[in-house]
């Protein structure tokens, strides 16, 4: 039943008065939709109110005035007031000689999510894991980098490289070995790290308290012996009892347990080594700021969102600690650090409110759920109505539930689609949805299975491919009679270029209109794209001109393309997430590659936003597969997927059985022989073409023409 006929229903049927029944949709836009839909089946008006607005008049007749709001958006030319406040409370921390130490601290073991090595099961895996979380900026170096800008070979040499250098000990990396020692199965000797003031080597092995190395690191074989990675270790250690060297090792499982520096101060205080004159903090920050700068602001928009995500989901900081506490190692260590970044800053953000006798709008929520408990206020109403409730968020569960109480007899009633829950950066909490009498009681789901949009070839492949993560309800969609498809109405497309693609589909799309004879050959087009870091989406922008004109965003945040070759095409342009809600004749997903920003997306979100955020969908990729999901079901006529022939995303390789003509050009993809996961492309210098693997600078496989067409041969053979 739609939230239209719930409404005749109730108040025809069952004589409820209408200003019973509360109406909550998430957005104002959304709410005029509702209304308009509702006044459509009904013939009469209803209001219609977001939870903000919700709260704020729960605030004013408990307070007898409406209180003053904050500017919370960020999301602007200008920065909002909010945004500006704290700015100014992070630079006056700044100034404190301890928050900058703590600043510095961060920056030098602490910027990047961090998983061991042995956590992986193939190389590829791990390169991945490093690409993908080191850094979450298209522009930032995307290799391990010192302090000192060195380029180092995994996070843990960089956390010991970042000691030596903020303790004044002086070190250099990879250095050759004083003695010869090169043989038939070992190039020359160069330890990681050599102290020249002490005479000191240090080693980092990546091992694990049992002395096993990660499974994927594979041996070497060399004059019909193999040589393991533990055959290497004991090399080394026996050339620093052969010629009398001081050697001190370290080891992954101390990183993994949280206990690497403290072990390594410990080792070197042992050997005479000075740990206790460290550089300053403004030295050290100075630096930071000089080369760092980028990830300087990324710290910031982090402390920000973390913020946001903080109040959206009313929690407290003693909650950030208890839910801290259940880690542990590293990864408990750098929330605690993080926490301890964060907390002045909520503080300070907090009386600054308050002084300006202010409320931003997650305080709108909040502080309405609390009046409701102390008993300040009694909900009025028999009905609570809300639409797409798979954008709830942990907040906004507790003001439904504060209203609930208050009024036992209360009934609720919500439609979703947890399919379509896109908005956890938001503080959505899809498990509220898929759990809903868990959280709010005794409960009766029926679905709505019936879709108007789009033809049975498409519900079974976005089917197919949503109900591939488990914490998915199932349902089975169907469509109305004259909806039922003789042949797929989606393909993929494979150009390097949007701006090739898109004249390719234009083409198309003409000529599918020619054939079906329609009098009037104008239609609607909607591009898409995962987000505006997306190449592709940015191809058009700035490298179409020849043939597009991309315009100015309108007020629902897309933009329009004129194409000049087909000027009477309507065509839209945006990203996946402003297109929910929003169809099509025909859509043009980009960036279905495997690059940073594509689909899906793997820029992802720090790992201390777990002490803010839900973490109830466990399955790889969740919510950018439902993403994928909503863009691929914006079309009434057909769907064009847009990948890059040598390397499609792993959405792309999972749907491309099913899509007309694939398998040809899926033969032309060839796996990197070294790393078992990046693909090899073409790369072309001013001197040379060479082939090259898709996760450099992570793997460094090259190879030549001849041997990409003789490795290529053998893949397709089996």
């Amino acid at each position: 039943m739609t939230i239209a006929a719930k409404i005749r229903y109730l108040t025809e049927a069952r004589g409820v008065p209408p200003d019973k029944i509360l109406l909550i949709a998430f957005t104002k836009m959304a709410g005029d939709q509702m209304r308009k839909r509702i006044k459509a089946t009904t013939g009469n008006d209803f209001k219609v109110t977001t939870f903000h607005a919700l709260g704020l008049d729960i605030i004013a007749q408990v307070q007898g005035s409406r209180p003053n709001i904050a500017d919370i958006s960020k999301q602007q030319a200008i920065p909002s007031e909010q945004a500006k406040v704290i700015e100014s409370i992070i630079e006056q921390y700044k100034k404190d000689p301890k928050y900058l130490r703590l600043l510095q601290d961060y920056f030098a073991y602490y910027l990047t999510t961090y998983q061991p090595e042995d956590r992986f099961d193939t190389q590829g895996a791990y390169l991945l894991h490093l690409r993908d979380n080191h850094l979450a900026l298209k522009t930032a170096c995307q290799a391990p980098q010192s302090l000192q800008r060195e380029v180092l070979k995994s996070m843990e040499e960089v956390e010991i490289a970042n000691f030596l250098y903020l303790h004044n000990i002086e070190y250099r990396y990879e250095q050759a070995y004083e003695h010869a020692t090169a043989t038939t199965a070992y190039q020359q000797y160069k330890p990681d790290f050599y102290l020249p003031q002490y005479g000191i080597y240090i080693e980092h092995f990546a091992l694990d308290s049992d002395g096993n190395c990660p499974k994927w690191f594979k041996p070497t074989y060399k004059n019909g012996k193999t040589y393991t990675y533990q055959d290497g270790v004991a090399w080394k250690r026996q050339l620093h009892r052969q010629y009398g060297t001081r050697l001190i090792e370290t080891f992954s499982y101390e990183k993994q347990q949280g206990v690497l520096l403290e072990k390594l101060q410990e080792k070197l205080e042992n050997y005479g080594v000075n740990c206790k004159q460290p550089k300053s903090a403004e030295e050290v920050w100075a630096g930071i700021t000089r080369y760092q700068e980028k990830l300087v602001t990324r710290l910031e928009d982090l402390l920000y969102t973390f913020l946001q995500m903080f109040k959206c989901n009313n929690l407290t900081i003693t909650d950030l600690y208890q839910r801290n506490a259940r880690l542990n190692g590293y990864e408990h260590n750098r929330n605690c650090h993080f926490l301890r970044l964060f907390t002045p800053i909520y503080e300070a953000y907090a009386k600054e409110l308050e002084r300006r006798n202010e409320i931003d709008f997650n305080d709108m929520i909040n502080h309405a759920s609390q009046y409701i408990k102390q008993g300040y206020y009694t909900n009025p109403y028999n009905y609570i109505i809300i639409d797409e409730f798979q954008d709830i968020s942990g907040a906004h569960a507790d003001l439904v539930k504060a209203l609930k109480t208050s009024r036992p007899s209360c009934k609720l009633f919500c439609v979703g689609d947890d399919w379509q829950s896109i908005y956890r950066f938001a503080g959505s909490d899809v498990s509220l949805f898929t759990n809903f009498a868990q959280h709010f009681g005794i409960t009766e789901q029926p679905f709505i299975e019936t879709t108007y949009r789009f033809d049975d070839s498409m519900i079974d492949l976005s089917r197919r491919f949503i109900l591939k993560n488990p914490f998915q309800i199932p349902k089975q969609l169907r469509t109305p009679k004259g909806k039922k498809s003789t042949q797929t109405s989606y393909r993929i497309i494979y150009a390097d270029h949007a701006t090739d693609a898109l004249s390719l589909i234009l083409d198309d799309i003409n000529q599918k209109i020619s054939i079906a004879n329609q009098p009037n050959p104008t239609c609607e087009i909607l591009v898409l794209g995962r987000t505006r870091l997306d190449g592709s989406y940015e191809q058009l922008e700035k490298e179409g001109k020849g043939q597009f004109l991309v315009l100015e965003k309108n007020k629902l945040n897309t933009k329009r393309i004129e194409s000049k070759k087909y000027p009477h095409f309507s065509i839209q342009i945006t990203t996946a997430h402003s297109a929910k809600g929003m169809q099509a004749d025909y859509v043009v997903i980009l960036g279905c590659g495997d690059d940073k920003f594509d689909f899906p997306s793997q820029a992802q979100d720090d790992n201390v936003m777990q002490l803010v955020m839900q973490q109830n969908d466990f399955y790889p990729y969740g919510e950018e597969r439902r993403l994928f999901y909503v863009a691929m079901t914006r079309a009434k006529q057909y769907t064009y997927f847009v990948s890059p022939k040598d390397r499609p995303s792993i959405f792309i390789r999972e749907i491309a059985p099913f899509c007309p003509d694939d398998p040809a050009a899926q033969a032309d993809t060839v796996v990197c022989p070294k790393c078992q996961t990046g693909r090899i492309v073409q790369r072309n210098t001013r001197e040379k073409t060479f082939y090259g693997c898709t996760l450099y600078p992570y793997c460094d496989q090259t190879m030549t023409i001849d041997y990409y067409t003789k490795i290529k041969a053998k893949q397709l053979q089996t």
